[in-house]
C-alpha cells in the first residue's frame, strides 16, 4: 500500500508539472491537453483518497470525484484528438464533442449526487482487500462505464483516421497512442470484471502516462520528427550533390545526388577530405582550406565531362571552431547559356527563388543591357554575327562589373547584371563603361549601340528577382522610346497621329522630354520612372485624336459644350493607353495630367500629393516650354516672364516643390537651355 501511495503522489506531481508546461503553449491544443492532464491528476488523487479512506462518506465522495474526472478527461481528450486532425468536418467535430459533453455533464451530476443518495453505485466493506471497500455497481454506474467505453472507441476512430492520412514517418506516435489506450482499457477491465487479478486499479497510472506521452509527442517529438523528415527530404532532393566531412576531415554523409558521383566503397569513415579533393581535381581551386570559396571546374568523374559549380564551405560554431566541411556540386550544363556564359533565365530564377526571404547584401542593383537593332543586324549580316555581337556585350559586362556580380541572359540580347551591396552610382559607371567599350569595338564595319537601365531595391528584405524584372521592364520602355528601334513602330505612329491632331511640333516633344528627364534625375527617380515620364511627355495628349479638328483649331474662346468635349481628351487618352500593354504603365498619368495642385483641375479634381508626381512634373515643364516658344497664334514669351508665371501659379496650378526645383535647375545650370535642345536626340543611355 505504501508503494502504491508513493506512485500515486509521484504521478500526480508529474501531471502537475506537465499541466503547467502544456498550459504555457498558449494555443488550443495546449489548453485542451492541459485540461485533460488536470483531470488525470484528479483521477490519481481521487482514487488514492478512495483507497486509503476508512470513513464511508469520504470514500464515496472521493470515488465519485474519481469517476467524474474520468468522464471529463475523456471528453477533453476527444476534443484534443479532433483538434489534431482536419479529416472531419468542423460541424461534425463540434456536435460530437458537444453531445458527449452534455452526456458527461449528466453523468458527472449523477456521480456527485451518489455520495448523498446512492443511485449509481454502493460500496461493500471488505477488510481483506487493500482498499477498504469494494464496488457494488447499479444500472447508472453501468451507464457511466458504457459512456466511457464509447468515448474511448470514438477516440480510437479519430486516431485511426488520422493514421490513415498521415505520412508513414509520423504514424509511429499514433500507433503508440492507440496501444496505450488499449492497454489502459484492458487493465481497467481486469480490475472491474476479474477482481482477483488486481487488488487495486492500476489503470490510473496509464491515464497519467498517456497524458504525459501526448504532451511530449505533440510539443517535442512531433516538431523534431517534422524537422528531421524535412531536412532529409530537402537534403536528398536539392538537385545538387552535397558531401559532408567532419572536423577531422573524415567522410560523414552525402545525399542521393552525391552518391551517384562517389562510389560506395569510398563512402566510409576512412575516406578523407584531402583525398577526395585530389582525386576529383578540386584541390587546385581551393587556395585556403579554412576559407569558403566558389569556383567552376570539370571534376575528374569517370564518364562525365560536365562543368560543375563547386561551393566549398567550412562549417563553424559560434566560437569559430571548425565542425566540418561541406562541398556542394551543381551541374551547370543546362543552367549556363552557352553563348554568353551567363546563367539562363530559368536557372537564375530558380537560384534566387530558393533564396527568397533570405537576407542579402543591400542594396540590390540590377542593370539590364540590350543591343540596339539586333533583329536588323541578324537580317543583314546573319545570325552568327548577331551572336558574336551579343558575346561582345557579355564580355564587356564581365570585364567592367564588379567581382561577385550575378549575370543572366533573358530574351535575345537582353543581358542582366545583378550586383549585391554595390552603390547605384558605381553600377551606373560600369554600365557607362560597357556602352563605351561596345561602341568603340571594331565589329564588321558596324557600330554597335547598347542601351542600359537600372533598378535598385534598398528595402529591408530586397527581392533580387523583382529588381532584375524591373530593370528589364525599364529597358523595354527605353527601347520603345527609341524611334530608331524596331520596338517603337507603334509608338512612332501614335506620336505622329497626336502631332497631326494637335499641331504640336516634334521639337516641342523632344524639348519637353529632355527637360523632364533632367528634372527626374535631380529628383532621384529610377530608370523605370524616367522612361515612363519620357513616354508620358510623348503621348500625354494622345486623347486629342478623338476631339474634332474644328474644336482643336478654333482660334477663339470655346463654348461650354466645346470645352467639355475638349476636356474629354484625358479620358479618351486613358482608354487608348489601357488598350495597349506597352502604354498601360502611363494610363493613369494620361488621365490626370490636367489636374491642378489646388484641386480645380480635371477630370477628377485631384489635389496636392494625390496627383501623380509625373503629372506634376509634366505640368511645369510643358507649361514653361509652351510659354517660351512661338505658336501659330502668338509669339513666345521671354524666359524671365515664363519663370515668373510659374512662381505666381506655384501652390495653385503647380506643385510648389516641383516649381522650386525647376527654378533651381534653371538658375544652377545656366548652360542648359531647353530652347537649344530642339531636335537633339533624347539621352537614352544615361
Amino acid at each position: 500500500m505504501t508503494l502504491f501511495i508513493f506512485f500515486s503522489v509521484a504521478i500526480a506531481a508529474v501531471d502537475a508539472v506537465t499541466l503547467v508546461m502544456s498550459a504555457r503553449q498558449r494555443d488550443r491544443d495546449g489548453r485542451l491537453l492541459a485540461c485533460a492532464i488536470a483531470c488525470a491528476m484528479l483521477v490519481a488523487l481521487g482514487y488514492l483518497f478512495s483507497v486509503v479512506a476508512t470513513d464511508y462518506f469520504l470514500m464515496s465522495l472521493a470515488s465519485s470525484i474519481y469517476f467524474a474526472s474520468i468522464d471529463i478527461m475523456l471528453v477533453f481528450t476527444l476534443a484534443y484528438f479532433f483538434s489534431m486532425t482536419d479529416q472531419w468536418r468542423s460541424k461534425v467535430r463540434f456536435w460530437l464533442v458537444a453531445l458527449f459533453a452534455v452526456l458527461a455533464c449528466v453523468d458527472v451530476t449523477i456521480l456527485l449526487v451518489n455520495p448523498f443518495n446512492e443511485i449509481a453505485i454502493s460500496y461493500v466493506y471488505n477488510p481483506d482487500h487493500l482498499a477498504h471497500y469494494s464496488y457494488n455497481p447499479k444500472f447508472l454506474y453501468i451507464c457511466h462505464l458504457g459512456l466511457c467505453y464509447v468515448l474511448v472507441v470514438v477516440c480510437m476512430v479519430v486516431i485511426m483516421v488520422k493514421v490513415a492520412h498521415a505520412p508513414s514517418v509520423f504514424r509511429g506516435r499514433y500507433f503508440a497512442t492507440i496501444a496505450g489506450v488499449l492497454v489502459t482499457v484492458f487493465v481497467n477491465a481486469l480490475f472491474l470484471y476479474i477482481p482477483r487479478t488486481f487488488m487495486l486499479d492500476y489503470s490510473l497510472i496509464f491515464y497519467s502516462v498517456m497524458c504525459v506521452y501526448l504532451y511530449l509527442t505533440e510539443f517535442f517529438d512531433a516538431p523534431r520528427r517534422m524537422l528531421a523528415a524535412t531536412h532529409e527530404i530537402i537534403f536528398d532532393n536539392l538537385g545538387r550533390a552535397v558531401f559532408l566531412f567532419d572536423y577531422e576531415g573524415r567522410y560523414a554523409i552525402s545525399n542521393n545526388d552525391a552518391q551517384r558521383l562517389l562510389p560506395e566503397e569510398k563512402r566510409n569513415r576512412h575516406y578523407r577530405l584531402r583525398r577526395f579533393l585530389d582525386e576529383y581535381g578540386l584541390g587546385e581551386h581551393i587556395k585556403n582550406p579554412n576559407e569558403d570559396c566558389t569556383f567552376r571546374c570539370k571534376p575528374n568523374i569517370e564518364g562525365s565531362a560536365k562543368t560543375y559549380r563547386v561551393d566549398y564551405q567550412v562549417l563553424k560554431d559560434n566560437r569559430s571552431r571548425v565542425l566540418g566541411t561541406m562541398l556542394v556540386l551543381v551541374d551547370t550544363t543546362m543552367r549556363i547559356d552557352l553563348l554568353t556564359g551567363f546563367h539562363t533565365k530559368n536557372a537564375f530564377d530558380q537560384e534566387f527563388d530558393m533564396r527568397r526571404g533570405r537576407i542579402v547584401e543591400r542594396p540590390v542593383v540590377a542593370c539590364a543591357c540590350d543591343l540596339n537593332n539586333l533583329a536588323n543586324l541578324n537580317a543583314k549580316l546573319g545570325r552568327d554575327l548577331g551572336d558574336e555581337a551579343i558575346r561582345v556585350v557579355a564580355d564587356a559586362m564581365v570585364k567592367h562589373f564588379p567581382p561577385g556580380t550575378y549575370f543572366t541572359r533573358h530574351d535575345e540580347a537582353n543581358l542582366v547584371a545583378v550586383c549585391l551591396g554595390a552603390a547605384p552610382k558605381q553600377v551606373r559607371e560600369c554600365a557607362k563603361a560597357v556602352r563605351a567599350e561596345v561602341r568603340d569595338a571594331a565589329f564588321a564595319n558596324v557600330r554597335l549601340e547598347v542601351q542600359t537601365a537600372l533598378a535598385v531595391d534598398d528595402s529591408d528584405v530586397p527581392s533580387v528577382l523583382q529588381t532584375a524584372r524591373t530593370a528589364v521592364e525599364a529597358l523595354r520602355l527605353r527601347k520603345m522610346l527609341d524611334f530608331d528601334a524596331a520596338h517603337s513602330s507603334l509608338l512612332s505612329s501614335l506620336a505622329m497621329t497626336q502631332r497631326q491632331s494637335d499641331g504640336e511640333t516634334e521639337a516641342h516633344v523632344r524639348r519637353t522630354r529632355a527637360v523632364a528627364d533632367r528634372m527626374a534625375q535631380r529628383l532621384g527617380m529610377s530608370d523605370w520612372d524616367r522612361s515612363s515620364l519620357a513616354l508620358l511627355c510623348l503621348l500625354h495628349d494622345i486623347g486629342k485624336v478623338g476631339v474634332p479638328l474644328e474644336i482643336l483649331n478654333k482660334p477663339g474662346k470655346l463654348s461650354d459644350q466645346e470645352w467639355e468635349i475638349m476636356k474629354s481628351h484625358t479620358t479618351k487618352g486613358y482608354m487608348i493607353a489601357q488598350a495597349s500593354e506597352e502604354l498601360s504603365v502611363i494610363a493613369d498619368c494620361i488621365l490626370h495630367h490636367h489636374e491642378r495642385w489646388d484641386g480645380q483641375g480635371y477630370p477628377d479634381g485631384l489635389a496636392g500629393a494625390d496627383i501623380p508626381l509625373m503629372c506634376r512634373i509634366l505640368a511645369v515643364v510643358d507649361t514653361y516650354d509652351a510659354m517660351t516658344h512661338d505658336r501659330v497664334y502668338r509669339k513666345g514669351a521671354p524666359k524671365e516672364v515664363a519663370l515668373q508665371e510659374l512662381r505666381d501659379c506655384s501652390g495653385t496650378q503647380f506643385d510648389p516643390a516641383v516649381v522650386a526645383d525647376f527654378l533651381h535647375m534653371m538658375d544652377e545650370d545656366m548652360s542648359f537651355d531647353a530652347s537649344l535642345v530642339g531636335d537633339q536626340a533624347y539621352d537614352r543611355s544615361e
